[in-house]
């Protein structure tokens, strides 16, 4: 039923999601359990946001067609288990030398993402040695996900890019029309297809989320909230899971593929990710117990309104593409006086003029 209300319970490690069938009684859907062990907890989670999309398609360098997955109905849940469990290899012989000691789990970290609908795990990803803190924010159809690394003692990031499929570079022309639905359920829409990758920062995150503005046209940048207590404003291609990278013994055919890549303006892939002084849009004040950072749009296209707190509270306009609908403050509006008189003269003087010469026409 397309106009009935959905929603959803978190409780007890599971997911539980319902439809309201009256006004007094709601059936269960379905139940997707995220955190099954004992240990396993929930640290946090995110919603698709409601934002507009300027573009359902990214255009890739061979000028074909990479639809993006955009489900308003995503729930994204963040888990951390502790490990310690007993995982023996099944062949010894895959042991290091001397070692003869009972093989446990690693604490791992599950980002698991859910249809609020259907109630089907549209995708799930583990990360071995991952743990808390950990934070995840969606942005379109995007997934960034950050956490410690107990093993290499450092912050990383994940990023999901979710796709709905391909359409090949003469696959849409006024004379072929890929065949595609008018409407989409949730209950027949197949899982999306994910592309991931991992990078490292220098600092701990504290808090997650992106820009956002009036029409979606201007550049993402992702806003990380890092130690001490600053925020940074990162363009999101710095994240994107599509990032190339080349071997040495790469084919003829791969190095053609990594070179339309960096035509799209991808950079290639490097796991470490700088963060400069001139993305810290915090300037240098320093946001005590950042917690939460909340972004809206201003009504401009170029500019986007951030919010962050904890026990205190920082506000700023960001403009992720520069601000290129907005006028300079070292604008000279008396310059621009000047000439709209000048030229408002100037029509005068003209007018005046022909009517003179169409009178002097009108005599001969």
């Amino acid at each position: 039923n397309a106009t009935a209300l959905h929603f959803h319970v978190i409780k007890d490690g599971a997911v539980r999601c319902f439809r309201v069938a009256s006004a007094s009684r709601a059936d269960e859907l379905g139940s997707v359990v995220v955190a099954p062990g004992a240990s396993d907890e929930i640290v946090d989670v995110a919603y698709a946001e409601d934002a507009p999309v300027s573009s359902k398609a990214s255009i890739l360098g061979d000028d074909s067609l990479l639809l993006k997955y955009l489900n308003p109905h995503l729930l994204v849940v963040v888990t951390t288990s502790a490990g310690g469990e007993a995982a023996p290899l099944l062949d010894a012989r895959l042991r290091a030398a001397g070692d003869d000691a009972d093989q446990t789990e690693p604490p791992t970290l599950h980002v698991t993402l859910v249809d609020t609908v259907s109630a089907t795990v549209a995708h799930r990803a583990s990360v071995p040695h991952g743990g808390a803190p950990a934070h995840a924010a969606v942005s379109e159809n995007w997934v960034l996900y950050a956490y410690w690394n107990h093993k290499a003692k450092r912050s990383e990031v994940g990023s999901l890019s979710l796709h709905e499929g391909l359409i090949e570079r003469f696959g849409l022309s006024p004379f072929k029309v890929p065949e595609q639905a008018a409407t989409r359920s949730a209950w027949t829409a197949p899982p999306p297809v994910a592309l991931q990758r991992t990078f490292a920062l220098a600092k701990p995150v504290l808090a997650l989320s992106s820009t956002r503005t009036a029409r979606g046209i201007a550049s993402k940048h992702v806003l990380l909230g890092v130690a001490p207590g600053q925020v940074a404003a990162l363009d999101r291609r710095a994240l994107d899971p599509r990032r190339p990278s080349l071997e040495d013994d790469a084919s003829r055919k791969e190095q053609k593929k990594h070179e339309r890549e960096l035509m799209e303006g991808l950079r290639p892939y490097t796991p470490f990710v700088p963060l400069l002084p001139r993305q810290t849009v915090s300037y240098d004040k320093r946001i005590l117990g950042l917690a939460e950072i909340r972004a809206a749009d201003s009504g401009l296209e170029s500019t986007s309104l951030l919010l962050a707190t904890g026990v205190d509270v920082f506000g700023c306009r960001h403009a992720p593409s520069g601000a290129f609908d907005l006028i300079a403050d070292d604008f000279s509006y008396a310059l621009l006086l000047l000439l709209l008189l000048g030229m408002s003269f100037g029509a005068y003087v003209l007018k005046k003029m022909a009517a003179a010469k169409n009178l002097s026409l009108l005599w001969m």
